[in-house]
């Protein structure tokens, strides 16, 4: 099964410390990196010093700064991965911070063991959205945007940041389970469950939540969006 993890942060993750904490997230999941590089071909063996120098990233002018971090391994199954953080933003920019995964496991593979790794990158990056989702099940269209402009829509495993629970609008369904900044959200009992390309079900899930958060909802100039605070990436306004 191929499995994606993806989350959206608008928090600082460029200092050594957040990669220190990021790699021991990927090796205490048994995610254990053998290449890593800032562009395709991804092609140079890992060590932790490599893997820091890339994570440093690149100063592009006086305040804004980038990296691009690519990974894969497949000692315990097959593995890709991508960090890319920015710094020094326009006050304007929707762009965002990104950590996704895309694995491959067996059929027998302990599924909640994706859970344990989505909530611990949740926590660490901070991040207002995320989710875990089978690509068999729910195909991510990247040209639809991003949380700037609505939720994509509801995958196996949701996380939404304390953007989206600031809003009294935005409603949390019982099954929620409270994360340190967030909340989990899990609406099957695996990442391939019939009920995830059920619209009925799905449709039950959006309402309880608010439909007009999502993508779907056909009264586009009326589709919510959360307060974003994104001072962390953001430039100083002169």
């Amino acid at each position: 099964m191929k499995i994606s993890v993806d989350f959206q942060s608008l928090k600082d993750l460029s200092s050594i410390e957040k990669c220190r904490e990021f790699l021991e997230i990927l090796s205490s999941n048994n995610l254990i990196l053998e290449k890593i590089g800032s562009h395709e071909p991804i092609r140079d063996s890992f060590s932790s010093d490599k893997f820091e120098k890339i994570w440093i990233g690149e100063q592009v002018d006086s305040e804004y700064s980038e990296a691009y971090i690519l990974f894969r391994g497949k000692k315990s199954f097959k593995f890709m991965g991508m960090v890319i953080w920015r710094k020094g933003l326009f006050p304007t920019s929707h762009t965002i911070n990104g950590i996704s995964l895309w694995l491959t496991i067996s059929n027998n593979f302990d599924c909640y063991n994706l859970i344990d790794l989505g909530d611990k990158i949740f926590n660490w990056s901070e991040a207002e959205y995320g989710y875990i989702t089978s690509d068999s099940v729910f195909q991510v269209d990247v040209n639809r945007g991003n949380i700037y402009d609505f939720i994509d829509n509801l995958k196996w495993v949701n996380y939404f940041g304390q953007s989206y629970l600031a809003e009294s609008e935005f409603h949390v369904p019982a099954s929620g389970q409270k994360l340190l900044h967030g909340v989990r959200l899990v609406i099957a009992d695996a990442p391939d469950d019939e009920k995830l390309i059920d619209p009925v079900y799905l449709n039950s899930i959006k309402k309880t939540i608010g439909a007009e958060w999502f993508w779907d909802y056909p009264q586009r100039y009326k589709r919510k969006k959360p307060t974003f605070d994104r001072s962390q990436i953001s430039r100083r306004e002169s």
